[in-house]
């Protein structure tokens, strides 16, 4: 365990700067590719002040566990809501106190992307994710 600690520390201390700029990179062309794809989409926060690896989206006539629970099945990590509610029964206060009526508070959804996440890896969140939210909202609407 200490080493692997010691290991992880020496890879977060590699320059940071370019680690930084690779993530917001790859989180940019997953909020692009998201907003342009997938229709009543609503990119959670703003669109520059944000941290690096963070993509937050609220998606009209889905819900956000659900979803949660689709892309997990097809190997992709992420979750519903917000950070500091991740868990809980109630819609974010987070999403909330951003204007969101309960219900979009739900649809919530939040995808971090780390150092170790690939180009590849965005673009087949961008194969599969706007289809899955379309067959979602058929079955809700």
């Amino acid at each position: 365990g200490i080493a692997g600690l010691g290991r992880a520390v020496e890879s977060a201390a590699e320059d940071p700067e370019t680690r930084n700029r690779r993530i917001a990179a790859l989180r940019d062309e997953l909020i692009g590719g998201v907003l342009r794809e997938i229709p009543e989409t609503r990119l959670n926060g703003s669109p520059t002040e944000r941290l690096p690896g963070n993509a937050h989206f609220s998606f009209a006539g889905v819900d956000g566990e659900a979803l949660v629970l689709c892309l997990d099945l097809m190997g992709i990590a992420c979750s519903a809501g917000s950070a500091c509610t991740s868990g809980a029964a109630e819609p974010s206060h987070v999403l909330t106190a951003l204007g969101q009526d309960p219900k979009e508070a739900r649809s919530g959804l939040r995808m971090t992307i780390g150092d170790r996440n690939t180009e590849e890896e965005i673009r087949e969140v961008l194969q599969v994710l706007p289809g899955l939210v379309a067959k979602m909202r058929e079955h809700t609407r």
